[in-house]
């Protein structure tokens, strides 16, 4: 059975548990973590996109589709359905 978490959003962790610690349970126990990050917005140094690919998304297979505004998050949630439940192979990022 494959396991997946999809997080979205426009920035760094601000609310809850430590980001780190949860992807990291969640690593541990075989889940895919994937990011739908909204906006360019830089934040300490990073855009809101590389920061997902660096402290957000893991596990062979997992990815990134970037929503550079709120009119393009549509698209990028149908095409990471699409994505996720076809099994389309593009680029990943583990």
């Amino acid at each position: 059975m494959r396991r997946v978490i999809d997080i979205s959003g426009d920035g760094t962790n601000n609310d809850g548990s430590s980001l780190e610690e949860s992807r990291l349970r969640a690593l541990q126990k075989a889940i895919v973590i994937n990011g739908l990050p909204v906006g360019a917005e830089v934040e300490n140094g990073e855009t809101t996109a590389e920061y997902y690919e660096r402290h957000v998304i893991g596990r062979p297979g997992s990815f990134i589709i970037p929503a550079d505004s709120s009119a393009e998050f549509q698209w990028a949630i149908i095409n990471k359905l699409i994505r996720e439940v076809s099994s389309i192979s593009g680029e990943t990022r583990s």
